[in-house]
């Protein structure tokens, strides 16, 4: 609908649509989406910047846990 009105559109990944409310809050935000079989995305958001370059990952609950700092 956007391109037949000549409107440009942007493509955001889910964890970016799920952290903006609080990645605006200037705070450290990590999205976790479930991704079936016993895994799940997850990306760490650093300020509103971050919204461009956090890297999706796909882990165990309990790796991605382990992963996070404690920051």
């Amino acid at each position: 609908m956007a391109a037949a009105n000549g409107i440009p559109v942007v493509g955001i990944s889910s964890l970016a649509a799920l952290a903006y409310p609080m990645v605006m809050a200037q705070h450290p935000v990590v999205a976790i989406i479930d991704a079936r079989r016993g895994e799940v995305y997850h990306a760490r958001f650093n300020g509103p910047a971050g919204l461009d370059d956090a890297a999706a990952v796909v882990a165990t609950p309990e790796a991605a846990a382990a992963a996070m700092p404690e920051d």
